[in-house]
């Protein structure tokens, strides 16, 4: 699915598609029949008959879509997916390559600048920089360690104390000003466990947040150059 628009803009979506799939190695009636399904699949059966040329951007995208994977391809790449769509549009994409990606029949490759998309449809994320790879992450590994690592601001006169007890159930713990205080679980402690220590030390638990690097963070670390510049 290309980022840029590659239509034959008077030729009617239908029949695009099953030129598209013919010259992926259909046949001429199997191509056909895949056409109208991948049109009626990504929502546009009512307008296959249209030139694509009249088309919103929306539809545009959409018919991309079904283009790519009329021929019941292996291996889908998606540069761009959700470029210039408004949200409604946004969302619909989204939810059809979520809806492709776990049906576990292909295997799909997500090119995009906008990570929101990314972090929504990939399970794997590869950051190139000046043409090398910068980092790899798996977003599910990274989602994991961050429910072990919170965020806390606390209230108290013993709060010395509720720090030295959590300390000593395993917790890892850095200070903060005016009662923030960071915290790594160790395996196999509850959060509730917290709450029951703050509550024998007269310490108030005001907010807790669990940290996570979201792939822009990650993106971001990624980019830095040795000197710390972007």
């Amino acid at each position: 699915m290309p980022e840029n628009d590659s239509f034959i803009a008077g030729m009617s979506g239908v029949r695009f598609v099953r030129l598209m799939a013919e010259l992926a190695g259909l046949p001429r009636s199997e191509a056909l029949e895949r056409a109208h399904e991948a049109f009626f699949y990504v929502g546009l059966g009512e307008v296959r008959y249209r030139a694509l040329g009249t088309y919103s951007l929306g539809m545009k995208q959409a018919a991309k879509l079904a283009q790519a994977i009329a021929h019941g391809p292996k291996l889908l790449f998606l540069d761009e997916p959700t470029n210039g769509l408004d949200p409604p549009a946004r969302l619909r994409m989204i939810q059809l390559i979520q809806e492709i990606r776990d049906h576990g029949d292909l295997h799909l490759i997500v090119s995009s600048h906008l990570l929101r998309d990314v972090e929504e449809c990939c399970d794997e994320v590869l950051i190139l920089k000046d043409g090398s790879i910068a980092a790899f992450c798996n977003l599910e590994e990274e989602r994991r360690a961050n429910r072990r690592f919170l965020e806390m601001e606390t209230r108290g006169e013993l709060n010395g104390n509720f720090v030295e007890a959590i300390r000593a159930l395993g917790c890892e713990t850095a200070p903060g000003a005016q009662g923030r205080l960071k915290v790594v679980l160790p395996d196999g402690l509850e959060i509730r466990r917290l709450y029951e220590i703050a509550a024998a030390q007269e310490v108030q638990i005001r907010r807790l947040n669990h940290r996570r690097d979201s792939l822009e963070d990650i993106f971001l670390k990624a980019m830095e150059a040795a000197d710390g510049r972007l």
